[in-house]
């Protein structure tokens, strides 16, 4: 399933101008445009930490230029069931990144960053539910029938 630029705001919740703001600073988001749906789910859960770093641990998007590409790429590789119990594990300096059950044997380096992905998920999850709501299925006007074979020939 693809998303569009929007939903994948909705989803992410993501500011029109921060949108604006990443397609500028971070290649890998100018090159989709229009309207068509173009993100997969992968690119959600990246955008989400891609969200996270630059809002909760205050990194400048523009500093993740070079690491971008390797985030969206392990998250659109990598099944929900993977990301599940896992951590995105960012070495900033070596511009290196992998998803890790246990992030304690992992060498860090000089300036890593660990994002536990269970709560990230979590929200997109929900996110995504109460987009789908109710209209992909229409409840039933009239409760469901038995026929018999006679009833139905005749």
């Amino acid at each position: 399933m693809h998303y569009t630029i929007g939903q994948l705001r909705d989803t992410v919740g993501l500011s029109l101008e921060t949108y604006r703001h990443w397609k500028r600073a971070l290649p890998s988001y100018a090159r989709r445009t229009g309207r068509a749906p173009c993100f997969t789910i992968g690119d959600l859960v990246a955008a989400s930490i891609i969200r996270r770093l630059t809002e909760t641990a205050g990194i400048r998007v523009s500093a993740l230029k070079d690491i971008v590409p390797d985030i969206i790429t392990i998250c659109d590789a990598s099944p929900w069931s993977v990301m599940e119990g896992g951590v995105f594990a960012i070495d900033l300096l070596q511009r290196k990144c992998r998803i890790v059950r246990d992030p304690s044997p992992w060498k860090a380096g000089e300036l890593t960053i660990f994002c536990p992905l269970d709560p990230l998920l979590a929200e997109l999850r929900g996110a995504l539910l109460r987009e789908q709501g109710e209209s992909d299925q229409s409840q039933l006007l009239f409760p469901p029938l038995v026929l018999t074979r006679a009833a139905a020939t005749g």
